[in-house]
């Protein structure tokens, strides 16, 4: 707080501030010929963030990795700042949440919007979601299952905004600003676009593995776990003629990361899914899931017994359409490739193979 208020201080009685402190590059002794020293601006988000213009960062052993950034944006300053972060990516981050936060549902003028009504609808369910922004125009929308969500804002005296195509993943926290017009409460101005792909709520690493990949992809044993190892960091462990539906060894043996094998949080719907040794407890139908998420590294706090990333397997659960689908699945040893350890075809077998199969009608 005293750093903010002195930020602040420091911008409204002193705005030189903001002509060194936005300055990328300067010349330290120019007129020193050889000598001369080129200083850097530590400050990373000056070019990355829109409106950021100025403020330091640094490092000391007390206080970590810190910054104090400052951002305009019609008219309006926001003052960011963080202290005590693990590392360099982890403080930009956070400082890029918090002036994204400062510039939450704004008036084309950049004045917040207090008491506006904001919703999310999952465009396949029609499940609505509101909330009302604060004092300082901010609106938080907790637990969306992920799906395809547009989100409305209205207050009076402006005119009603929608925003279509959102894709929500899962544990994504897309920071979304919502411009509302001057204007009747019956207009309604519509843009369709995707959220920010760049994850600014958390320094969690993450990938998923979409719906198209886990229904059309081949998986080994129709395991949806498979998927894994799609994700960038994920090297696959286990022995490949091991992975079968209704066994749990091989599907969850992955090092993510470096880290060793077996180690990874193995989750359904966001709630543990593994043994006590830490394998697979339940592989669903392909059929059944609705994304993979894997992350790499993990800062959420609730994740952290184990080592390595975590998998998370989420399911569908039902649009309102009808829908379904029919399946068998077999791996028959005689329609299988012959391996190195096998004879030549014409030759007697060394050993007999296990078929085998499952069928099902799964709900999806």
């Amino acid at each position: 707080r005293d750093l903010s208020i002195l930020c602040r201080e420091l911008l409204l009685k002193h705005p030189d501030t903001l002509r060194y402190t936005s300055t990328r590059e300067r010349p330290f002794r120019p007129n020193a010929g050889d000598k001369t020293i080129i200083m850097r601006t530590h400050n990373h988000l000056l070019g990355h963030v829109e409106g950021c213009d100025g403020l330091k960062t640094g490092y000391i052993t007390q206080a970590g990795f810190s910054i104090a950034v400052t951002a305009s944006r019609h008219g309006q300053r926001i003052v960011a700042i963080v202290l005590d972060s693990i590392d360099l990516k982890t403080r930009d981050n956070k400082a890029k949440e918090l002036v994204a936060k400062g510039f939450a549902v704004l008036d084309p003028a950049g004045a917040a919007i207090p008491a506006a009504n904001v919703t999310a609808t999952e465009m396949r369910t029609g499940v609505q979601t509101p909330t009302k922004s604060d004092a300082s125009g901010h609106y938080n929308l907790p637990f969306l299952p992920p799906g395809e969500y547009q989100v409305e804002a209205a207050a009076a005296g402006f005119r009603s905004f929608v925003r279509r195509g959102i894709t929500l993943a899962s544990s994504d926290h897309p920071l979304i600003d919502l411009r509302l017009e001057v204007g009747q409460a019956s207009q309604t101005v519509t843009v369709s676009a995707d959220a920010p792909m760049l994850e600014v709520a958390n320094s969690s690493i993450s990938q998923s593995i979409t719906t198209k990949e886990v229904e059309d992809f081949p998986l080994n044993g129709r395991n949806p776990m498979m998927v894994a190892q799609l994700a960038i960091g994920v090297i696959a462990t286990g022995q490949p003629s091991l992975v079968h539906p209704f066994d749990n060894g091989a599907a969850s043996a992955w090092s993510i990361g470096g880290t060793p094998s077996q180690t990874a949080e193995i989750l359904m719907d966001g709630a543990p899914n593994a043994t006590w040794d830490n394998r697979v407890a339940y592989a669903p139908p392909q059929d059944a899931v609705q994304e993979v998420k894997v992350k790499a590294f993990d800062g959420d706090a609730s994740y952290g017994h184990t080592g390595s990333g975590t998998i998370n397997q989420v399911m569908k659960t039902g649009t309102n359409n009808m829908h379904g689908s029919v399946y068998w699945f077999s791996q028959p040893s005689a329609l299988a490739a012959n391996r190195s350890c096998r004879p030549a075809p014409g030759h007697a077998p060394a050993a007999s193979a296990t078929a085998h199969a499952a069928d099902g009608l799964p709900n999806t």
